[in-house]
């Protein structure tokens, strides 16, 4: 469903409407249908016995998610109504977005390590699994960097072999791509209200890759117990560009395309094409982040 009224604000706002598409169509009504639908933001209705059993409102980072969990394994039930009734703002642009992912995933990943463990044995396995998957979809940022990093090194400083080997997990690893983005596709087409369109959702996927560094950061907050003080999502466009929350892309980008460059450039460093698509096909989304970025924003 269409669950932000301010899509047209800015590239971010559409961006990030077509980015929560997937949790609010198939990944709820899936959730729900496992007993396990979560409370989302603001526009919940809970039971006043069922709050008071579990102490109130769990106040947090995620304090919808730790008040989800909480309820559920206190064996009250859950049902999910699939309506776009109150509609939100987006983030308009990357600040207000980078506030907003950062804020989150260091919450989601609080419940993981914290609450997941503590009210495992008291939930049913759907909502094992359906929790599992909830918070553990900002890992996506970690994959990311983890693909960089090896990316990097391999085309900079790697030997023959390990060239090989890392183009062989590569190859290996384009099937499991390429299942996932299609049940993606069809999941959003099966599943979904009728407000939302059946394309491609391009932009959300740009966005959600090109975050890698704030999920990356949020994760190890969340191990080393790094406290994040609450911060609202601006809900004003701002027209700073505050360009340190893009500096891991840039780097990032400068460092795999000079390493692709100097690979194209010298046959004795030459690396397999397959290797060298790749390294391009991860910096393409940051590059296009960058470039909306220092687009100016209509008031």
């Amino acid at each position: 469903m269409l669950t932000f009224r301010n899509g047209e604000k800015s590239w971010f706002a559409r961006a990030a409407t077509e980015s929560g598409f997937d949790f609010f169509n198939p990944t709820s009504m899936g959730m729900d249908r496992l007993g396990s639908a979560t409370l989302i933001g603001s526009n919940a209705l809970i039971r006043r016995e069922a709050l008071e059993s579990i102490g109130g409102y769990h106040a947090g980072l995620a304090e919808d998610l730790a008040t989800s969990i909480a309820l559920h394994a206190a064996g009250w039930k859950s049902a999910y109504l699939a309506e776009p009734l109150a509609p939100g703002l987006a983030p308009a642009d990357v600040s207000a977005w980078f506030t907003q992912q950062l804020k989150w995933a260091r919450g989601v990943f609080e419940i993981l390590l914290v609450d997941y463990p503590r009210y495992f044995g008291r939930l049913s396995w759907g909502q094992r699994v359906s929790y599992a998957v909830r918070m553990t979809y900002y890992w996506a940022g970690l994959v990311s960097a983890i693909h960089l990093i090896f990316t990097a090194g391999v085309l900079i400083g790697g030997e023959r072999v390990a060239v090989v080997d890392f183009q062989q997990y590569l190859l290996h690893l384009l099937p499991l791509t390429v299942v996932a983005f299609v049940i993606r596709i069809i999941a959003l087409r099966c599943w979904r209200h009728p407000s939302v369109p059946t394309t491609v959702q391009w932009r959300g996927i740009v966005l959600i890759q090109s975050t890698w560094p704030v999920y990356t950061l949020a994760w190890f907050m969340a191990i080393l117990r790094v406290p994040l003080g609450f911060h609202a999502t601006p809900k004003r466009v701002s027209y700073d560009r505050r360009w340190n929350w893009l500096a891991p892309q840039i780097c990032t980008s400068l460092i795999v395309l000079g390493a692709v460059i100097v690979g194209m450039s010298y046959p004795e460093t030459a690396h397999p094409g397959f290797l060298m698509a790749f390294a391009c096909l991860q910096t393409m989304p940051q590059m296009f982040l960058l470039w909306q970025a220092a687009r100016p924003i209509s008031h």
